[in-house]
């Protein structure tokens, strides 16, 4: 899964997804510090092995772990990026 920094600088917008994560996700909003996506980018520190109910919640049962990482030019966080 692709998540980019949304025009308001405060949430994450499903760029891309793949796998077991359905195209229903696409275009979801993520807030910083909500579900897992979100506190990777409130905290710009990656994490493996989470829950994946945590993270696509109503979107995919199948999923069960998930690892992801934040994506920064620099020290600006452009978004982040996630697998299953």
């Amino acid at each position: 899964v692709l998540y980019l920094v949304g025009p308001r600088g405060t949430e994450l917008v499903v760029a891309a997804t793949g796998g077991a994560v359905p195209a229903d996700f696409a275009g979801s909003l993520v807030p910083f510090g909500s579900r897992v996506s979100g506190w990777v980018a409130a905290n710009r520190v990656s994490v493996r092995n989470s829950d994946a109910t945590l993270e696509f919640m109503e979107f995919s049962r199948s999923a069960r772990t998930v690892l992801m990482a934040p994506l920064m030019a620099g020290e600006i966080l452009t978004g982040v990026i996630g697998a299953t």
